[in-house]
Protein backbone atom coordinates (compact mmCIF):
# COMPACT_ATOMS: atom_id res chain seq x y z
CA UNK A 1 0.00 0.00 0.00
CA UNK A 2 1.07 3.58 -0.58
CA UNK A 3 1.87 6.36 1.84
CA UNK A 4 0.05 9.64 2.30
CA UNK A 5 2.87 12.19 2.33
CA UNK A 6 2.57 15.83 3.36
CA UNK A 7 5.71 17.95 2.99
CA UNK A 8 6.02 21.56 4.17
CA UNK A 9 2.29 22.26 3.88
CA UNK A 10 1.39 25.90 4.48
CA UNK A 11 -2.04 27.47 4.07
CA UNK A 12 -2.83 31.15 4.52
CA UNK A 13 -5.97 33.25 4.20
CA UNK A 14 -4.70 36.72 3.52
CA UNK A 15 -2.21 37.49 6.27
CA UNK A 16 -3.61 34.78 8.52
CA UNK A 17 -1.37 31.71 8.39
CA UNK A 18 -3.65 28.78 9.22
CA UNK A 19 -1.27 25.84 8.64
CA UNK A 20 2.48 26.11 9.17
CA UNK A 21 5.08 23.67 7.83
CA UNK A 22 3.06 20.46 8.25
CA UNK A 23 5.15 17.33 7.60
CA UNK A 24 3.62 13.84 7.84
CA UNK A 25 4.02 10.36 6.41
CA UNK A 26 0.97 8.20 7.09
CA UNK A 27 0.67 4.50 6.28
CA UNK A 28 -2.17 2.01 6.83
CA UNK A 29 -3.93 2.39 10.14
CA UNK A 30 -6.18 4.78 12.03
CA UNK A 31 -4.95 8.24 12.93
CA UNK A 32 -6.88 10.52 15.26
CA UNK A 33 -6.63 14.25 14.63
CA UNK A 34 -7.11 16.33 17.77
CA UNK A 35 -6.88 20.04 18.39
CA UNK A 36 -8.76 23.03 19.81
CA UNK A 37 -11.36 24.87 17.76
CA UNK A 38 -9.60 27.02 15.17
CA UNK A 39 -6.39 24.97 15.31
CA UNK A 40 -6.58 24.11 11.60
CA UNK A 41 -8.09 20.60 11.54
CA UNK A 42 -10.71 21.25 8.85
CA UNK A 43 -8.27 23.31 6.76
CA UNK A 44 -5.80 20.42 6.94
CA UNK A 45 -8.46 18.01 5.70
CA UNK A 46 -9.43 20.34 2.87
CA UNK A 47 -5.80 20.62 1.81
CA UNK A 48 -5.20 16.86 1.92
CA UNK A 49 -8.36 16.16 -0.09
CA UNK A 50 -7.43 18.77 -2.68
CA UNK A 51 -10.39 21.04 -1.91
CA UNK A 52 -8.14 23.77 -0.55
CA UNK A 53 -5.93 24.94 -3.43
CA UNK A 54 -4.33 28.08 -2.00
CA UNK A 55 -1.40 26.38 -0.32
CA UNK A 56 2.35 25.86 -0.41
CA UNK A 57 3.86 22.42 -0.03
CA UNK A 58 3.61 18.95 -1.51
CA UNK A 59 0.83 16.42 -0.89
CA UNK A 60 0.81 12.99 -2.52
CA UNK A 61 -0.45 9.45 -2.11
CA UNK A 62 1.51 6.55 -3.58
CA UNK A 63 3.56 9.16 -5.51
CA UNK A 64 0.37 10.62 -7.05
CA UNK A 65 0.25 14.39 -6.61
CA UNK A 66 -2.80 16.01 -4.99
CA UNK A 67 -3.41 18.04 -8.17
CA UNK A 68 -3.70 14.92 -10.33
CA UNK A 69 -7.18 13.67 -11.32
CA UNK A 70 -6.10 10.18 -10.28
CA UNK A 71 -5.43 11.39 -6.73
CA UNK A 72 -9.13 12.03 -6.08
CA UNK A 73 -9.94 8.39 -6.85
CA UNK A 74 -7.72 7.33 -3.96
CA UNK A 75 -9.60 9.27 -1.27
CA UNK A 76 -13.06 9.25 0.33
CA UNK A 77 -14.10 12.24 2.41
CA UNK A 78 -16.74 12.96 5.03
CA UNK A 79 -16.85 16.75 5.55
CA UNK A 80 -17.70 18.37 8.84
CA UNK A 81 -21.08 19.34 7.41
CA UNK A 82 -22.85 16.64 5.41
CA UNK A 83 -26.47 17.31 4.45
CA UNK A 84 -27.37 15.53 1.21
CA UNK A 85 -30.32 16.32 -1.04
CA UNK A 86 -33.50 16.60 0.99
CA UNK A 87 -35.79 15.30 -1.79
CA UNK A 88 -33.84 12.06 -2.28
CA UNK A 89 -34.28 8.87 -0.29
CA UNK A 90 -31.29 7.41 1.55
CA UNK A 91 -30.96 4.80 -1.20
CA UNK A 92 -31.15 7.42 -3.96
CA UNK A 93 -28.60 9.59 -2.18
CA UNK A 94 -26.20 6.68 -1.89
CA UNK A 95 -26.80 5.67 -5.51
CA UNK A 96 -26.02 9.21 -6.67
CA UNK A 97 -22.76 9.31 -4.71
CA UNK A 98 -21.84 5.82 -5.94
CA UNK A 99 -22.42 6.98 -9.53
CA UNK A 100 -19.82 9.71 -9.02
CA UNK A 101 -17.35 6.89 -8.34
CA UNK A 102 -18.03 5.43 -11.82
CA UNK A 103 -19.29 2.12 -10.45
CA UNK A 104 -21.50 -0.15 -12.52
CA UNK A 105 -25.00 -0.94 -11.26
CA UNK A 106 -24.09 -4.28 -9.68
CA UNK A 107 -21.10 -2.76 -7.85
CA UNK A 108 -23.29 0.09 -6.65
CA UNK A 109 -26.02 -2.21 -5.39
CA UNK A 110 -23.58 -4.48 -3.56
CA UNK A 111 -21.54 -1.74 -1.91
CA UNK A 112 -24.53 0.39 -0.95
CA UNK A 113 -26.22 -2.58 0.71
CA UNK A 114 -23.10 -3.43 2.72
CA UNK A 115 -22.51 0.19 3.78
CA UNK A 116 -26.13 0.74 4.85
CA UNK A 117 -26.13 -2.47 6.88
CA UNK A 118 -22.81 -1.55 8.53
CA UNK A 119 -24.20 1.81 9.61
CA UNK A 120 -27.60 0.46 10.67
CA UNK A 121 -29.46 2.37 7.96
CA UNK A 122 -30.68 -0.43 5.73
CA UNK A 123 -34.20 -0.50 7.18
CA UNK A 124 -34.43 3.28 6.61
CA UNK A 125 -33.16 3.22 3.03
CA UNK A 126 -36.51 4.35 1.58
CA UNK A 127 -36.83 7.38 3.86
CA UNK A 128 -36.13 10.79 2.39
CA UNK A 129 -33.09 12.65 3.67
CA UNK A 130 -35.41 15.39 4.95
CA UNK A 131 -37.10 12.86 7.24
CA UNK A 132 -33.90 11.80 8.99
CA UNK A 133 -32.61 12.98 12.35
CA UNK A 134 -29.26 14.75 12.49
CA UNK A 135 -27.57 11.60 13.75
CA UNK A 136 -29.03 9.52 10.92
CA UNK A 137 -27.88 12.05 8.32
CA UNK A 138 -24.42 11.76 9.81
CA UNK A 139 -24.60 7.99 9.42
CA UNK A 140 -25.47 8.43 5.74
CA UNK A 141 -22.31 10.53 5.49
CA UNK A 142 -20.30 7.74 7.09
CA UNK A 143 -21.93 5.15 4.81
CA UNK A 144 -21.03 7.06 1.64
CA UNK A 145 -17.45 7.44 2.87
CA UNK A 146 -16.90 3.74 3.52
CA UNK A 147 -18.79 2.25 0.55
CA UNK A 148 -15.95 2.58 -1.95
CA UNK A 149 -12.56 0.94 -2.06
CA UNK A 150 -10.53 4.12 -1.67
CA UNK A 151 -7.15 3.77 0.01
CA UNK A 152 -7.50 6.87 2.21
CA UNK A 153 -10.57 7.77 4.29
CA UNK A 154 -10.77 11.25 5.80
CA UNK A 155 -13.55 11.92 8.29
CA UNK A 156 -14.13 15.31 9.88
CA UNK A 157 -16.04 14.94 13.17
CA UNK A 158 -17.84 11.73 12.07
CA UNK A 159 -19.30 11.04 15.53
CA UNK A 160 -20.94 14.47 15.91
CA UNK A 161 -24.60 13.88 16.66
CA UNK A 162 -24.27 10.14 17.19
CA UNK A 163 -25.56 8.53 20.36
CA UNK A 164 -23.25 6.28 22.44
CA UNK A 165 -24.47 3.07 20.76
CA UNK A 166 -23.81 4.50 17.29
CA UNK A 167 -20.35 5.73 18.32
CA UNK A 168 -19.51 2.16 19.34
CA UNK A 169 -20.83 0.89 16.00
CA UNK A 170 -18.65 3.46 14.21
CA UNK A 171 -15.53 2.35 16.06
CA UNK A 172 -16.19 -1.26 15.04
CA UNK A 173 -16.59 -0.21 11.41
CA UNK A 174 -13.20 1.51 11.43
CA UNK A 175 -11.53 -1.45 13.09
CA UNK A 176 -12.85 -3.71 10.33
CA UNK A 177 -11.74 -1.57 7.38
CA UNK A 178 -8.44 -0.06 8.52
CA UNK A 179 -6.10 -3.03 8.00
CA UNK A 180 -5.35 -2.00 4.42
CA UNK A 181 -6.38 1.65 4.44
CA UNK A 182 -5.19 4.93 5.87
CA UNK A 183 -7.96 6.44 7.99
CA UNK A 184 -7.77 9.93 9.50
CA UNK A 185 -10.53 10.89 11.94
CA UNK A 186 -11.00 14.13 13.81
CA UNK A 187 -13.11 14.37 16.96
CA UNK A 188 -13.65 16.52 20.02
CA UNK A 189 -14.40 13.34 21.97
CA UNK A 190 -11.05 11.81 22.84
CA UNK A 191 -12.66 8.61 24.07
CA UNK A 192 -13.94 8.00 20.52
CA UNK A 193 -10.34 7.84 19.34
CA UNK A 194 -8.26 6.33 22.11
CA UNK A 195 -9.63 2.79 21.77
CA UNK A 196 -9.09 2.52 18.01
CA UNK A 197 -6.29 4.83 16.88
CA UNK A 198 -2.80 3.61 16.13
CA UNK A 199 -1.54 7.16 16.53
CA UNK A 200 -2.82 10.58 17.46
CA UNK A 201 -1.93 13.75 15.58
CA UNK A 202 -2.34 16.85 17.75
CA UNK A 203 -2.59 20.13 15.91
CA UNK A 204 -2.22 23.42 17.74
CA UNK A 205 -2.05 26.92 16.26
CA UNK A 206 -1.63 25.49 12.78
CA UNK A 207 1.26 23.19 13.62
CA UNK A 208 1.57 19.49 14.38
CA UNK A 209 2.41 19.69 18.08
CA UNK A 210 2.71 15.91 18.53
CA UNK A 211 2.46 12.62 16.65
CA UNK A 212 2.33 9.78 19.16
CA UNK A 213 0.54 6.71 20.52
CA UNK A 214 -2.08 6.72 23.27
CA UNK A 215 0.45 5.38 25.79
CA UNK A 216 3.00 8.00 24.80
CA UNK A 217 0.39 10.73 25.23
CA UNK A 218 -0.52 9.52 28.71
CA UNK A 219 3.16 9.35 29.64
CA UNK A 220 3.57 13.06 28.86
CA UNK A 221 1.23 13.81 31.76
CA UNK A 222 3.00 11.49 34.20
CA UNK A 223 3.56 13.20 37.57
CA UNK A 224 1.58 16.26 36.41
CA UNK A 225 -1.91 15.13 37.42
CA UNK A 226 -3.61 15.92 40.72
CA UNK A 227 -6.96 15.68 42.49
CA UNK A 228 -8.14 18.20 45.08
CA UNK A 229 -11.19 19.78 46.59
CA UNK A 230 -12.47 22.63 44.48
CA UNK A 231 -12.34 25.01 47.42
CA UNK A 232 -8.59 24.43 47.60
CA UNK A 233 -8.00 25.70 44.05
CA UNK A 234 -6.63 28.99 45.37
CA UNK A 235 -3.68 27.03 46.79
CA UNK A 236 -2.58 25.72 43.37
CA UNK A 237 0.86 26.98 42.36
CA UNK A 238 1.71 28.11 38.84
CA UNK A 239 -0.17 27.34 35.63
CA UNK A 240 -2.71 24.54 35.56
CA UNK A 241 -5.79 23.33 33.67
CA UNK A 242 -8.95 21.75 35.06
CA UNK A 243 -9.66 18.44 33.33
CA UNK A 244 -13.02 17.75 34.97
CA UNK A 245 -15.08 18.30 38.10
CA UNK A 246 -16.95 15.74 40.18
CA UNK A 247 -18.77 15.36 43.49
CA UNK A 248 -17.80 12.90 46.21
CA UNK A 249 -19.22 12.69 49.74
CA UNK A 250 -21.00 16.04 49.25
CA UNK A 251 -17.75 17.77 48.33
CA UNK A 252 -16.82 19.19 44.92
CA UNK A 253 -13.48 17.94 43.58
CA UNK A 254 -11.44 18.83 40.51
CA UNK A 255 -8.86 16.91 38.51
CA UNK A 256 -6.08 19.11 37.18
CA UNK A 257 -2.88 18.95 35.18
CA UNK A 258 -0.13 21.32 36.21
CA UNK A 259 3.29 22.33 34.95
CA UNK A 260 4.30 22.98 38.55
CA UNK A 261 4.80 20.34 41.26
CA UNK A 262 1.87 20.46 43.69
CA UNK A 263 1.32 19.16 47.21
CA UNK A 264 -2.06 17.60 46.36
CA UNK A 265 -2.56 13.84 45.85
CA UNK A 266 -1.49 12.59 42.43
CA UNK A 267 -3.71 10.41 40.22
CA UNK A 268 -3.20 8.19 37.20
CA UNK A 269 -2.74 10.15 33.98
CA UNK A 270 -5.40 9.93 31.25
CA UNK A 271 -5.41 10.69 27.53
CA UNK A 272 -7.17 14.00 28.25
CA UNK A 273 -4.38 14.93 30.68
CA UNK A 274 -1.72 14.27 28.05
CA UNK A 275 -3.64 16.22 25.42
CA UNK A 276 -3.87 19.26 27.69
CA UNK A 277 -0.17 19.01 28.49
CA UNK A 278 0.66 19.12 24.78
CA UNK A 279 -1.73 21.99 24.00
CA UNK A 280 -0.67 24.04 27.04
CA UNK A 281 3.04 23.14 26.76
CA UNK A 282 3.16 21.79 30.32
Amino acid sequence: MGKLIVNNLNVSYGRNKVLKDINLQLECGIYGLLGPNGAGKTTFFKAVTGIEKSKKGIISYDDIDVNSKKYSTKLAYLPQTFVGFSNLTVLEMMDYLATLRNLNQQEKDDRITVALKQTGLYDNRKKKMSQLSGGMVRRVGIAQCIMGEEDVLIMDEPTAGLDPEERIRFRRILENISSDRTVIVSSHIISDLEDICDKLLIISQGEIAAELSIDELKNIAKNKTYVLQKKSAKMIKGNYSIVNEFKMENEQYINIVSETIQTFPQREATTEDGYLCVIKNY
